[in-house]
């Protein structure tokens, strides 16, 4: 089980392949239909582009969770589903918060739909808090709330 940026010879098909399935398991109660199909459509050429940001993890040379970065912003992270409450999420995520540590950041942030129980419980196991901010975003017919997650980076290696 490893963690690695993305490269050049990598299968965007299967990248793409992980995404969609589990961005549909974990959203599929909350956002509309029209949303999710939006979201089927992700020119993953485009997304993947910059090496740097993008992250893979593999096990038996499959990829079984991606990650992407922005900043001091953990972007995506998904898992396929027959990896999902082993540890392998914790594992990714860790690993972004070792990245954004080692580009010098104090805090990892991380948004993630209100609703999302499931994803808060992962976050907080994590050591993630919960901040004040929240914003509103319009998707589709349905406005939808997200919580802005905070990791202290330097107060985790004490």
């Amino acid at each position: 089980m490893r963690v690695r940026n993305i490269n050049k010879n990598d299968n965007i098909d299967e990248i793409a392949k992980v995404f969609n399935d589990s961005y549909l398991n974990a959203y599929r109660a909350y956002l509309d239909q029209e949303i999710l199909e939006l979201m089927m459509r992700v020119n993953w050429r485009e997304v993947t582009e910059d090496f740097r940001n993008f992250f893979l993890l593999i096990d038996k040379d499959q990829v079984i969770g991606i990650a992407s970065l922005k900043d001091n912003v953990i972007e995506r992270i998904y898992l396929r589903f027959d990896y999902v409450d082993q540890g392998f999420g914790s594992l990714l995520l860790n690993a972004m918060a070792i990245e954004l540590e080692e580009r010098g950041y104090e805090e990892a942030v991380l948004w993630d739909i209100a609703d999302n129980a499931r994803a808060r419980r992962f976050l907080e196991k994590n050591d993630f808090e919960i901040a004040e901010d929240k914003r509103l975003l319009p998707y589709g017919k349905t406005d939808v709330y997200e919580f802005k997650y905070v990791l202290n980076l330097k107060s985790r290696n004490t």
